[in-house]
């Protein structure tokens, strides 16, 4: 994401920690240091982007996830998390698709930064404590062994969503608080982007704040939107 995409306030919010990141004293000695150090580039772009995500985060998000969103998935759903950070959000989907029976045919994490979940030990470890009481039934199924196999069986990018390559074949795409922080042009062509890359009957999961006005999405839930099917026979949608 480059940075005259994002909203100033957010990005003036992080400049101290970048500073603090790359040891510098102002923008300009930063600057200097992201452009003549990979390591201090990958150190500023870890500061500046929130990666905070926890397991099953907004409760009420993954309900509506559990009983209205899974149950009419394909049964070889394509899944995308944009912004994925730890993997955390994948891993909580994961859990709902095991607990139906439902295998995916491709999960995609996408992040600007390089991840290597698979290399965090505590993510592997502790997983299964990080799921609330809410969905404690499913905890059980989130052994360590169970964890890494589905970090394995995810397809890691390093990419940019508003540039990346997109097709129209997505079941589900998550991209929570990500368009916040973005102007609002940019924003809009995020949302432009994903209405476009999920199939007919897809559907697309958005942060609490945030509120796409796209034509061809129609929310259907606490955070969630759907691409209706075309219209069948007698004017009615697909399901």
């Amino acid at each position: 994401m480059a940075v005259h995409n994002l909203r100033p306030a957010p990005l003036a919010r992080r400049i101290h920690a970048v500073l603090r990141a790359v040891r510098a004293c102002d923008a300009r000695q930063a600057l200097a240091l992201v452009e003549q150090s990979a390591e201090a580039h990958r150190r500023a772009l870890s500061a500046l982007l929130i990666g905070h995500t926890l397991a099953f985060r907004d409760e009420s998000v993954f309900q509506s996830l559990r009983r209205f969103v899974i149950p009419r998935l394909d049964a070889r759903p394509r899944v995308w998390s944009i912004g994925c950070s730890r993997g955390l959000e994948l891993l909580s989907v994961a859990l709902l698709l095991e607990e139906r029976a439902i295998s995916p045919s491709t999960v995609r994490a996408s992040d600007l930064r390089q991840l290597d979940p698979l290399s965090d030990a505590t993510l592997v470890r502790d997983f299964a404590a990080a799921v609330p009481d809410e969905f404690a039934e499913l905890a059980a199924r989130a052994t360590p062994a169970w964890v890494r196999s589905q970090l394995q069986a995810i397809d890691w990018r390093r990419e940019n969503a508003l540039t990346a390559h997109l097709d129209g074949s997505w079941d589900l795409i998550l991209c929570r608080n990500l368009a916040i922080y973005l102007e609002a042009d940019s924003a809009a062509r995020l949302w432009q982007r994903l209405a476009a890359a999920l199939k007919p009957g897809g559907f697309l999961v958005v942060g609490k704040a945030e509120r796409p006005v796209v034509s061809g999405l129609h929310r259907c839930g606490p955070c969630i939107y759907k691409r209706p099917r075309p219209l069948l026979a007698g004017g009615s949608h697909g399901a």
